[in-house]
C-alpha cells in the first residue's frame, strides 16, 4: 500500500503520530511550567496564586491531548508523574512557613534590623498585649517590651500606622498573615491615631502651606469610632487604651502645632462613647519635657530620654490594666 493510500484510509478523528507526538511535548512544556510556578507561589506564601498560576495554559492542551486515543496512556503516565512532584513539592513549601517566617514576610525589608520589628516567641503563660501606632510608638516599642518582660507577650503592628483609615486594612493583614500561627487571644490593645491624620501633604511630601490635610476633624471622629468598634469586634475580651496623639512643636514641615490638642478633644469626645476604653494621655505627659525631648527643633520625633520615658509611661498604664 502506497504512503498516499494509508493516509487516505487514516481515521480523520484521531490524531497522526506526528501531532500525538508533538502534543505530548506540549502538554509536559505547561505542565513544567505550571509546577515551577505554582512552587514558587507556594514558598511566597499565595496558596490561591499556587493553585491557579499558569493554570489556563495547562488546562487547554491537558484536555484536548488526553482525549486523544493514542495520547492518554502517556498523558496519564506523565500527569500522574508531575502530579506527585507537584504535590511533594507543594507540602514542602507549606510546612517550611514558621511563625517566625511568616511575620518576617510581614516586615519591609528595610525595617527588619529595627529592633520594633523583633519576632516575639509566645509564651502560653503570659497574657498578651498588642500596641498601634505610628512611628511615635514604633521607637517606645522595645522599651514597653523590656519593662514588661516576664510579665506579658508584648506584640506591635508591622508596619507604621499611619492614619486613622488606614487601621482596619492593617491589622486585617495582619491577622491574615498571622492566623495559622497565632491561636492566643489579646488581653490588652494599646492604640494611637492622630499625627498622620492632622498633617498637610503635596505630592507625598509634607506642606502645610500648600498641602491637603489628610483627615478633617469630622473625617478623624468617623475613622476613630470605625476604629473601636472593629477592636472591640475581633477582640471582644480585650482591655482598649487609647494613647492620646503626642505633641507637634512649632516649625514643623507639615503640622500646626494647635493641631494636637485640637485632634486630641475629638478623640476624647469619642471616647465618652466608651468609658471602658482606658485613656493614656501621652500628650500631657510628654509636653512638659517636649523641648528636651525631641530630637530636633521642630520635630515631631524623639530622642532616647524621651523614648524610654514615653516607653516606661506606656507599660505602667499596660501594667495596670492587666491588674484589672
Amino acid at each position: 500500500m502506497s504512503p498516499r493510500s494509508a493516509e487516505a484510509k487514516r481515521d480523520p478523528r484521531k490524531p497522526s503520530k506526528s501531532t500525538v507526538k508533538t502534543g505530548v511535548e506540549v502538554l509536559e512544556r505547561r505542565f513544567i511550567v505550571w509546577v515551577t510556578d505554582s512552587f514558587y507561589a507556594l514558598l511566597e506564601g499565595n496558596l490561591s496564586t499556587a493553585i491557579f498560576k499558569s493554570g489556563n495554559e495547562f488546562k487547554k492542551p491537558l484536555y484536548e491531548y488526553f482525549c486523544m486515543g493514542k495520547c492518554r496512556a502517556i498523558c496519564q503516565i506523565w500527569t500522574m508523574k508531575y502530579l506527585t512532584l507537584f504535590m511533594f513539592l507543594a507540602s514542602i513549601g507549606v510546612q517550611a512557613e514558621t511563625a517566625k517566617e511568616a511575620w518576617m514576610s510581614l516586615i519591609p525589608e528595610n525595617q527588619q534590623n529595627r529592633e520594633a520589628y523583633a519576632f516575639v516567641e509566645n509564651k502560653p503563660d503570659l497574657p498578651n498585649v498588642f500596641i498601634y501606632g505610628d512611628s511615635i510608638s514604633i521607637t517606645y516599642t522595645p522599651t514597653v517590651r523590656s519593662e514588661l518582660d516576664g510579665e506579658a507577650n508584648v506584640y506591635r503592628l508591622h508596619v507604621n500606622g499611619g492614619d486613622s483609615s488606614s487601621v482596619i486594612g492593617k491589622v486585617d493583614t495582619l491577622v491574615r498573615t498571622m492566623g495559622d500561627h497565632w491561636d492566643f487571644k489579646w488581653d490588652v490593645i494599646h492604640f494611637n491615631v492622630g499625627l498622620h491624620d492632622l498633617k498637610y501633604v503635596l505630592d507625598g511630601k509634607l506642606n502645610k502651606g500648600k498641602g491637603e490635610q489628610v483627615s478633617t476633624m469630622d473625617e478623624y471622629e468617623a475613622n476613630l469610632r470605625d476604629v473601636i468598634r472593629y477592636f472591640m469586634r475581633i477582640a471582644p475580651g480585650a482591655k482598649l487604651i487609647f494613647a492620646t496623639t503626642t505633641p507637634v512643636p512649632q516649625g514643623e514641615t507639615g503640622r500646626h502645632a494647635i493641631d494636637a490638642g485640637r485632634y486630641n478633644r475629638v478623640a476624647l469626645r469619642v471616647l465618652e462613647t466608651y468609658p471602658e476604653i482606658i485613656v493614656n494621655d501621652l500628650y500631657s505627659f510628654t509636653k512638659p519635657h517636649h523641648a528636651e525631648w525631641w530630637t530636633k527643633p521642630g520635630n515631631v520625633h524623639y530622642n532616647e530620654t524621651g523614648k524610654a520615658a514615653q516607653g516606661k509611661e506606656v507599660a505602667r498604664v499596660i501594667r495596670e490594666a492587666l491588674k484589672e
